[in-house]
């Protein structure tokens, strides 16, 4: 989602929404690594210095596992 911010710059919002750790994290880990590469790979295209970027929505982790390092 990309909104206009009273000062005209663009704010860009990316919700997510991982796959959840409810069928164990050895089967589930996988796909969550490939969600968290994919959205940095997006985030590449902005520079994060400058740009308004948030990531946002239920990453089903907790920021200091492997899966969600990417990001």
């Amino acid at each position: 989602l990309e909104v206009e911010l009273p000062n005209g710059q663009p704010l860009h919002l990316f919700a997510n929404h991982f796959t959840s750790k409810s069928q164990g994290v050895f089967s589930t880990d996988p796909k969550r690594e490939r969600q968290a590469k994919r959205v940095a790979e997006i985030l590449d295209a902005y520079d994060l210095n400058n740009d308004f970027v948030i990531v946002a929505g239920d990453l089903n982790d907790t920021p200091n596992r492997n899966p969600l390092q990417p990001l």
